[in-house]
């Protein structure tokens, strides 16, 4: 199991009364894929999940391929030109230098999407180029209490289905809005929650099983940010969805009073409904408190 993060790269925490929003930002494309300290295990990480749970982490449909092979192609070019001390990029052949990691290229779908997964410290989900849209391919390594085989085939409102109020405040713009992202105007955005072990792979809602109180509750949980961002892919048209998640201790975080309170001021105003959707039903008031 990979390590936390020693430094906290994004807060997501305002201090603000919770209001389901996109929160969409304007995404710098040479921003597109970032690399930390921990990109060698966690690319280590990411062969063994694929090794050995590949249903778990990748799915695909038929109709996704050429979209596949055109992010496969799209995802070499970027890393090598954005990271030529990392990866490099010679005809069919794709280096990855601090793992030795040598990938040979071909036009194979399956095992394009499985290279994918391998690149990079991100997950990508691959959404259909009509409406409604359709979740048609996805590597997810380091999914949050979810799975991609239980979302592949379903549009916006089916893969939001268990997400409390969704329907009712932000369904139809989200759903219009990965129907009409334009080419040349790729977004990105965070999403949170808050975890009581800090493994990246949780596709269940995995328990740490420690007896959590208000005087351990600080030091036993994680905050698990997702870095997410959107863009259309130049030929097929389809939507890129990308993933990257850091995970950092709750103990990091509050060493800095000002996030402390900001943290604190934002799980007072949070719904419990998403709170616990979220998989915080265990600790949640508890957290609550210690953190008064």
């Amino acid at each position: 199991m990979p390590s936390t993060c020693s430094t906290i790269k994004y807060f997501p925490f305002s201090g603000e009364p919770h209001k389901p929003s996109m929160g969409i930002k304007p995404l710098d494309l040479g921003q597109w894929i970032e690399v930390d300290e921990l990109f060698s295990e966690h690319l280590r990480y990411k062969q063994t999940l694929v090794n050995e749970h590949y249903e778990t982490v990748i799915q695909q449909m038929p109709s996704a391929s050429a979209a596949i092979l055109e992010t496969e192609s799209e995802l070499t070019k970027h890393l090598a030109k954005t990271f030529p001390d990392i990866y490099e990029l010679n005809k069919n052949n794709f280096l990855i230098k601090p793992t030795q990691q040598d990938f040979v290229i071909d036009n194979d779908p399956k095992e394009a999407l499985r290279r994918i997964a391998q690149y990079t410290q991100e997950d990508f989900c691959l959404l259909s180029n009509t409406a409604p849209v359709i979740l048609e391919a996805g590597t997810v390594c380091f999914p949050s209490r979810w799975k991609i085989q239980d979302k592949i085939g379903k549009d916006t409102f089916g893969i939001h289905a268990p997400v409390p109020k969704f329907k009712e405040t932000i369904g139809k713009p989200t759903a219009s809005f990965l129907e009409m992202l334009p080419k040349d105007k790729p977004v990105w955005r965070m999403n949170w929650t808050l975890h009581d072990n800090y493994d990246l792979f949780c596709p269940e809602a995995q328990e740490s099983h420690k007896d959590l109180d208000v005087n351990n509750v600080l030091s036993e949980t994680f905050i698990r940010v997702e870095r997410q961002t959107l863009r259309r892919l130049p030929v097929s048209n389809y939507v890129l969805f990308s993933i990257r998640t850091y995970i950092y201790p709750v103990s990091l975080a509050i060493s800095d009073p000002k996030r402390k309170d900001l943290l604190r001021r934002t799980l007072e105003g949070f719904p419990e409904d998403t709170a616990f959707y979220k998989g915080m039903r265990r600790f949640f008031p508890i957290l609550k408190e210690a953190l008064v």
